[in-house]
Protein backbone atom coordinates (compact mmCIF):
# COMPACT_ATOMS: atom_id res chain seq x y z
CA UNK A 1 0.00 0.00 0.00
CA UNK A 2 1.57 3.56 -1.25
CA UNK A 3 2.04 5.89 1.71
CA UNK A 4 1.36 9.75 1.38
CA UNK A 5 2.68 12.26 3.85
CA UNK A 6 0.55 15.47 4.29
CA UNK A 7 2.56 18.56 5.04
CA UNK A 8 1.55 21.90 6.00
CA UNK A 9 0.94 24.37 9.01
CA UNK A 10 -1.50 22.50 11.53
CA UNK A 11 -2.98 25.82 13.19
CA UNK A 12 -4.36 27.71 10.02
CA UNK A 13 -4.95 24.30 8.04
CA UNK A 14 -6.47 21.89 10.79
CA UNK A 15 -9.94 21.99 8.54
CA UNK A 16 -8.30 21.75 5.25
CA UNK A 17 -5.69 19.12 6.60
CA UNK A 18 -8.94 16.95 8.33
CA UNK A 19 -10.89 17.53 5.12
CA UNK A 20 -7.99 16.30 2.77
CA UNK A 21 -7.24 13.30 4.86
CA UNK A 22 -11.14 11.93 4.67
CA UNK A 23 -10.84 12.24 0.98
CA UNK A 24 -7.64 10.87 0.36
CA UNK A 25 -8.63 7.86 2.79
CA UNK A 26 -11.89 7.38 1.46
CA UNK A 27 -10.85 7.46 -2.48
CA UNK A 28 -7.49 5.77 -2.36
CA UNK A 29 -5.94 2.90 -0.80
CA UNK A 30 -3.34 4.48 0.99
CA UNK A 31 -1.09 4.80 4.27
CA UNK A 32 -1.76 8.42 4.92
CA UNK A 33 0.77 9.65 7.00
CA UNK A 34 -0.20 13.14 9.17
CA UNK A 35 1.20 14.34 12.05
CA UNK A 36 -2.29 13.99 13.79
CA UNK A 37 -1.68 10.13 13.80
CA UNK A 38 2.07 10.47 14.92
CA UNK A 39 1.18 9.58 18.90
CA UNK A 40 3.99 9.15 20.79
CA UNK A 41 7.43 9.11 20.24
CA UNK A 42 10.74 9.78 21.82
CA UNK A 43 11.96 11.77 19.39
CA UNK A 44 10.93 15.51 19.42
CA UNK A 45 8.54 16.60 16.62
CA UNK A 46 10.61 18.00 13.87
CA UNK A 47 12.63 14.47 13.85
CA UNK A 48 9.62 12.07 13.79
CA UNK A 49 8.05 14.41 10.76
CA UNK A 50 11.61 13.97 8.89
CA UNK A 51 11.85 10.59 9.63
CA UNK A 52 8.31 9.68 8.35
CA UNK A 53 8.69 11.84 5.01
CA UNK A 54 11.38 9.49 3.75
CA UNK A 55 9.52 6.47 4.45
CA UNK A 56 6.65 8.45 2.17
CA UNK A 57 5.82 7.55 -1.18
CA UNK A 58 4.35 10.99 -2.60
CA UNK A 59 5.03 13.93 -0.25
CA UNK A 60 2.38 16.10 -0.43
CA UNK A 61 2.39 19.64 1.12
CA UNK A 62 0.00 22.95 1.52
CA UNK A 63 1.41 26.43 2.04
CA UNK A 64 -0.85 29.34 2.98
CA UNK A 65 0.46 32.18 5.69
CA UNK A 66 2.14 30.98 8.38
CA UNK A 67 5.62 29.57 8.08
CA UNK A 68 4.71 27.61 11.32
CA UNK A 69 6.84 26.13 14.06
CA UNK A 70 10.53 26.95 14.03
CA UNK A 71 13.36 24.33 15.45
CA UNK A 72 15.71 26.30 17.29
CA UNK A 73 18.50 24.57 15.99
CA UNK A 74 18.17 25.42 12.53
CA UNK A 75 15.93 27.89 12.47
CA UNK A 76 13.69 26.57 10.09
CA UNK A 77 10.19 25.45 10.75
CA UNK A 78 8.92 21.89 10.45
CA UNK A 79 6.87 22.19 7.60
CA UNK A 80 10.01 23.57 5.49
CA UNK A 81 12.24 21.01 7.07
CA UNK A 82 9.55 18.18 6.20
CA UNK A 83 9.91 19.72 2.32
CA UNK A 84 13.80 19.53 2.66
CA UNK A 85 13.61 15.91 3.41
CA UNK A 86 11.23 15.38 0.87
CA UNK A 87 13.57 16.87 -1.74
CA UNK A 88 15.87 14.79 -0.63
CA UNK A 89 14.09 11.59 -0.86
CA UNK A 90 12.99 12.56 -3.93
CA UNK A 91 16.40 13.47 -5.77
CA UNK A 92 17.55 9.64 -4.23
CA UNK A 93 14.47 8.28 -5.55
CA UNK A 94 12.77 7.45 -2.53
CA UNK A 95 9.80 9.47 -2.74
CA UNK A 96 8.83 9.23 -6.13
CA UNK A 97 6.89 12.57 -6.29
CA UNK A 98 5.90 16.27 -4.66
CA UNK A 99 2.43 17.94 -4.99
CA UNK A 100 2.49 21.44 -3.72
CA UNK A 101 -0.38 23.87 -3.65
CA UNK A 102 0.45 27.12 -2.55
CA UNK A 103 -2.26 29.86 -1.55
CA UNK A 104 -2.70 32.42 -4.16
CA UNK A 105 -1.59 35.48 -2.64
CA UNK A 106 -4.90 37.41 -3.60
CA UNK A 107 -6.82 34.52 -1.66
CA UNK A 108 -8.82 35.99 1.24
CA UNK A 109 -7.40 34.63 4.53
CA UNK A 110 -7.60 35.88 8.07
CA UNK A 111 -4.85 38.23 9.08
CA UNK A 112 -4.61 36.50 12.27
CA UNK A 113 -2.86 33.74 10.47
CA UNK A 114 -0.12 35.73 8.78
CA UNK A 115 3.45 34.49 10.71
CA UNK A 116 7.15 35.25 9.63
CA UNK A 117 6.79 37.24 6.66
CA UNK A 118 10.59 36.75 6.09
CA UNK A 119 10.79 33.21 6.07
CA UNK A 120 7.29 32.61 4.92
CA UNK A 121 8.42 34.52 1.74
CA UNK A 122 11.29 32.19 1.22
CA UNK A 123 9.47 29.08 1.64
CA UNK A 124 6.82 30.29 -0.91
CA UNK A 125 9.69 31.40 -3.55
CA UNK A 126 11.00 27.91 -2.99
CA UNK A 127 7.81 26.05 -3.74
CA UNK A 128 7.20 28.28 -6.92
CA UNK A 129 10.46 27.00 -8.32
CA UNK A 130 8.78 23.75 -8.41
CA UNK A 131 5.96 22.90 -10.18
CA UNK A 132 2.96 23.47 -8.09
CA UNK A 133 -0.84 24.30 -7.93
CA UNK A 134 -1.70 27.90 -7.00
CA UNK A 135 -5.02 27.81 -5.25
CA UNK A 136 -7.55 29.85 -3.58
CA UNK A 137 -8.44 27.23 -1.13
CA UNK A 138 -11.49 28.15 1.09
Amino acid sequence: MPSVFLSSTFVDLADIRQNLARWLSQVFDIDLVIIESFGSDAAPPDVTSVRRVRNCDLFVGIYARRYGTVDPMTGKSITEMELDEAERAYSSGTVKDLLLYLLDESAAWPAASAQDAGKLAHLRERVTKRTCVRTCVG
